[in-house]
């Protein structure tokens, strides 16, 4: 009978650790889900900020952008307008010339005639000429950057554009343009580029993709080598 009550108390007593056991590892689970649902609370919040950052970022980039498009504008206006005054400035310092010798012409009858038209030549031609340079100085600049030239850029055929061109020139009898255009075909635009260069069309030339700046050694309408690849 003792050896019963014995056995039946250690097992009460087993059954209570095992309780323990179960409630400390419900709460040792509990703990670790909470600490999981913080650290996805904070990873949400995390890329919920980072969000917010780039956005801002991209909105500042943006509008610097724009400050800076709207500051050359403003720039390439000013050029141009200067300019446009320096046109009307002439023509009123020429105006003034011719009076200043009209009234020379009337206050002094003794200067001899050829003189006085001589001088209204003189003052109208320079007049004429430094408004015409001033007009043809921007004519030459490009309408959205006065301080870049606006050059014709030479045309750049492809492979089938340049065949098509060869026959109709070879068709109309213009052998010194199929000649050339055969000469041309060569390579044309990004045919002439090699491995790791592309055509760029603003300097006809070819560039490497990466790191642009720092390959000095093309020359204006020599890409390099890469000649020699078709040649």
């Amino acid at each position: 009978m003792s050896t019963d009550f014995e056995y039946n108390s250690q097992l009460e007593e087993l059954n209570r650790s095992l309780e323990l056991l179960n409630e400390a590892i419900e709460n040792d689970t509990t703990k670790n889900q909470d600490l999981l649902d913080q650290q996805k609370t904070l990873k949400e919040l995390i890329e919920h900020e980072k969000k917010i950052t780039l956005n801002h970022m991209n909105k500042l980039e943006k509008e610097q952008k724009t400050a800076q498009r709207d500051a050359l504008l403003k720039k390439n206006t000013g050029d141009r307008l200067k300019h446009f005054n320096l046109i009307l400035i002439y023509l009123v310092l020429g105006l003034v010339g011719y009076i200043i010798v009209y009234l020379i012409e009337k206050n002094f009858p003794v200067i001899p005639l050829f003189i006085i038209n001589l001088l209204k030549i003189t003052v109208i031609s320079v007049a004429l000429i430094f408004c015409i340079r001033t007009y043809i100085t921007i004519r030459s600049r490009d309408p959205l950057n006065f301080d870049r030239l606006n050059l014709v850029k030479p045309n750049v055929y492809t492979q089938e554009e340049a065949k098509k061109a060869q026959e109709q020139a070879e068709n109309e009898g213009d052998l010194t343009t199929s000649s050339s255009l055969q000469s041309a075909n060569v390579c044309s635009g990004n045919a002439c580029c090699g491995t790791d260069t592309v055509w760029d069309e603003e300097k006809m030339v070819c560039v490497p993709v990466n790191n642009i700046d720092t390959f000095s050694n093309i020359r204006p309408n020599e890409p390099a080598n890469n000649y020699n690849i078709y040649t």
